[in-house]
C-alpha cells in the first residue's frame, strides 16, 4: 500500500512539473506572437525640415501629442514633411525620438503606423528603391 502511495505523488510531482514546464512555453510562444503581431515601421524618405513657428497651420499638427519620450526636453518644434514608400506625403512633428540637428533632408527615417510618429533613423543603404521617392 505504502508502495502505490508513494508512485502515485512521484507520478502527481511529475505531471505538476510538466505542467508548469508547458505553462512556460505557452507565455513563451504568446509572448512571440506579439512581437509578430506588432505593425511594422514606415520607411521614408526625409523631404523638408520645417520649425513649427514657420508652418503655416502647424498648430493642427502638433497639438495631438507634444512629446512622447521619456525625457522633457521639447524636441516638439520640428516638423518634418516625409515621403513613403507608398506615394504618400506627410508632415510629422519630431516627437522627441530624435534630437533636432541629427535629421537631414534626404535621409531614411521609421515611422510607426499606430501614431505616425518618428521613430528611428535608419541607416543610408537600408533600401535603394526608397532613393527613388
Amino acid at each position: 500500500m505504502k508502495v502505490k502511495r508513494f508512485l502515485l505523488i512521484k507520478e502527481i510531482h511529475a505531471i505538476k512539473k510538466e505542467y508548469h514546464e508547458q505553462q512556460q512555453t505557452v507565455k513563451m510562444i504568446k509572448s512571440e506572437l506579439r512581437k509578430y503581431k506588432h505593425l511594422p515601421y514606415i520607411v521614408c524618405t526625409i523631404s523638408e525640415i520645417l520649425k513649427e513657428k514657420d508652418a503655416v497651420g502647424a498648430e493642427n499638427v502638433t497639438n495631438t501629442d507634444k512629446l512622447d519620450s521619456a525625457d522633457e526636453q521639447n524636441y516638439g518644434d520640428e516638423l518634418i514633411v516625409v515621403k513613403a514608400l507608398s506615394r504618400f506625403t506627410i508632415m510629422v512633428p519630431n516627437a522627441g525620438f530624435m534630437k533636432p540637428g541629427v535629421l537631414k533632408v534626404g535621409d531614411l527615417v521609421a515611422i510607426s503606423r499606430k501614431k505616425l510618429k518618428l521613430v528611428e533613423l535608419l541607416p543610408s543603404e537600408y533600401d535603394p528603391r526608397v532613393k527613388v521617392l
